[in-house]
């Protein structure tokens, strides 16, 4: 049975180019690099926004001490000249909680659209003016997967200075091309400092780039749900993380996603919600083209102490049962991706079901299996805690890898095909910096 523990090169399209770093020396390098992130709120701040249930709306979530009335004003930004906004510009309705969390729903956005945003109020003062994007509706996107930014879990400055330097890179490679960033859990460290949210939400393009969160067993409190707004999520699920920190489902450009909150140990509850969710999109926009599940615990764990889980029996059928092609978590702050696996945690390792891509024979696979789906465990996205691997010789594990370095994982999705493409992201690293390809194709 093969287990592959070098990453690969696609060749005639990236070149990968791999480095023996030790956790001191990439430590000391960040730190002479870092920017000594300091951030102190404003009047308005923690400014993000969040996928809608479609591709037509975002939720604009924000921070203010100001107790006015507030509003969110947005427009084309073709129609915004120097910040000012037309008359007619749209204005949603603010839902205001707690001493200092503002929530608005921006509905009925054009495809293919730049818009333009600000939050505030005349007498609150009004943010920066923001833009952001929305797609066309072609079935072909892409979007980020990061694990674990876990802001904190190290040294704050330093975790926040890597987790800007990664998007600050990703934002220069992929731009709009990346039309939002799932982040699968533990957003930050400590789950009720919301000094670790503000640290998060410092990259300048989460203003832009649309999030898809779910808590992990770190931000598992009502604070995740004060910084992050979703729709129709699932009461029954919530646990401990607010309103907004169960299951939910979201409909984009022909893809279902489906994330879970796998801090709540009821089995029965996600697979209802996931059996829901599938219906419930086939009835409202037919069969999708992929179907694509996320939880922050992995049920395929290639870390050192830490394979040993009963979510690759529990968790994981859940989503294959129900047809879904790929399942992204992260939690154990290594990278995985698995070979294809059935219900039963069987992985398919024949090289014969596999086309090879560059040096990976198991770099690509046409028509898989029904009842199998890919998983892939994301490392972290800002490289403040990083686990070992294990040594042992784990079945399931197709590409593992441990660099010491934040990685990000860019996802194009075509009706046809699903490619994974897994890229380091610390100071010295460029475009060119692959540590793993994998793509399903479907005829």
């Amino acid at each position: 049975m093969r287990e592959g523990t070098e990453p690969m090169t696609k060749k005639r399209i990236f070149k990968a180019v791999f480095a023996a770093v030790t956790m001191a020396a990439a430590l000391t390098a960040l730190v002479l690099c870092a920017n000594a992130v300091r951030v102190t709120p404003g009047r308005i701040y923690d400014v993000m926004i969040t996928v809608g249930k479609d591709e037509t709306s975002r939720h604009i979530t924000w921070q203010s001490a100001e107790g006015e009335a507030q509003t969110v004003v947005w427009a084309p930004a073709a129609d915004v000249a120097d910040g000012v906004f037309p008359a007619a510009a749209s204005r949603a309705e603010v839902a205001r909680e707690g001493a200092t969390t503002f929530r608005a729903l921006l509905t009925d956005l054009m495809p293919g659209t730049e818009y333009a945003y600000r939050v505030g109020s005349d007498a609150a003062g009004w943010s920066d003016v923001y833009t952001f994007c929305t797609g066309t509706p072609d079935g072909e996107f892409s979007f980020l997967l990061t694990g674990d930014p876990q802001i904190g879990g190290n040294i704050l400055d330093i975790d926040t200075d890597n987790w800007t330097v990664a998007m600050e890179k990703a934002r220069n490679w992929f731009g709009r091309d990346a039309e939002f960033l799932l982040s699968v859990g533990d957003q930050i460290d400590t789950g009720t400092d919301e000094r670790e949210y503000d640290y998060f939400a410092y990259p300048a393009w989460l203003r832009s780039l649309s999030l898809m969160t779910l808590p992990g067993n770190h931000d598992d409190t009502s604070y995740y749900s004060k910084f992050f707004t979703y729709t129709d999520v699932d009461p029954a699920t919530c646990d401990t993380a607010g309103r907004f920190g169960g299951d939910y489902w979201v409909a984009y450009d022909g893809c279902l996603f489906v994330t879970i909150n796998s801090n709540d140990v009821d089995l029965e509850l996600h697979r209802d919600f996931i059996t829901r969710a599938v219906a419930e999109y086939t009835a409202l926009y037919g069969e999708p083209n992929w179907k694509i599940g996320a939880m922050h615990y992995s049920s395929y764990s290639a870390a050192a102490g830490r394979w040993d889980s009963s979510y690759r029996h529990e968790y994981a059928p859940l989503f294959i049962e129900a047809g879904f092609d790929a399942v992204l978590s992260g939690h154990d702050h290594v990278y995985l991706r698995t070979y294809m696996m059935d219900i039963n945690a069987d992985p398919d390792d024949d090289p014969a079901d596999y086309t090879a891509v560059g040096d990976d024979p198991f770099g690509s696979v046409i028509d898989p299996a029904a009842g199998t789906a890919l998983f892939i465990t994301a490392n972290s996205g800002s490289g403040s805690k990083l686990y070992p691997l294990a040594e042992e010789a784990l079945p399931w594990v197709a590409v593992k890898s441990q660099e010491n370095v934040p990685y990000i994982t860019k996802v194009d999705v075509t009706p046809d095909m699903l490619t994974f493409t897994t890229y380091r992201t610390s100071l010295e690293d460029g475009v060119e910096n692959v540590v793993d390809f994998f793509a399903i194709h479907r005829r």
